[in-house]
């Protein structure tokens, strides 16, 4: 068999065996304890989804091999995916970085040569700048995200102001029209009467 190592973002409820096939509409194996300890998965980048109420594939992982293969990394409901991409990257970097702090301040580092302490020291100075990185990159998502809202509000502020002026400017021109048509009947009423026919 061929190593593989686990790339997907997952949703996860703490769920015990018992619990999962309850929610299943099953009855839990004679074989297996339902007190185990694991979690509900949805997956949310593929499958058919297979439980009323889910988008995406629903399945039970057992809370030691989930937890040895996930990383949590908060709530995710209605970020965009890019977004969540890079949160999900973060984590794994972060983990992955206090690893390695914690190996190199540890004793199995010494017996490592001295080229081999150095590039990892290295390669934890380059981890840090990534995360570095990655920070700036989230935080830019939510300055330009801002940014577009308040550019969007400002849209609708300026039709708003157009509508209004557009209106203003007809209830101005039927205020002239109304007026002049005032001016002309009150011209009219005016005028001197016709002379009157000689009566014979």
């Amino acid at each position: 068999m061929k190593g593989y190592i686990g790339t997907k973002i997952v949703l996860a409820l703490a769920m015990t065996r018992l619990a999962y096939n309850q929610y299943r509409g099953w009855e839990v194996p004679a074989n297996e304890d339902g007190n185990d300890a694991g979690y509900l998965v949805e997956y949310t980048d593929g499958g058919k989804p297979n439980v009323v109420g889910h988008a995406g594939y629903v399945s039970w992982s057992p809370k030691e091999q989930f937890d040895g293969g996930y990383i949590e990394i908060g709530e995710i409901g209605g970020l965009d995916p890019f977004r969540v991409r890079l949160l999900g990257e973060r984590a794994q970097l972060s983990a992955n970085l206090e690893k390695l702090k914690t190996f190199l301040a540890g004793d199995a580092v010494k017996p490592l040569s001295d080229r081999a302490k150095g590039l990892l020291v290295r390669q934890l100075y380059a981890q840090q700048d990534l995360l570095y990185i990655l920070d700036q990159r989230l935080a830019l998502i939510d300055i330009e995200a801002e940014q577009a809202r308040l550019e969007e509000a400002a849209e609708r502020q300026r039709q708003a102001d157009l509508a209004e002026a557009d209106q203003h400017q007809q209830e101005h021109e039927q205020a002239l029209e109304d007026a002049a048509k005032l001016k002309a009947e009150s011209l009219k009423a005016d005028e001197p009467l016709p002379p009157a026919d000689p009566v014979e």
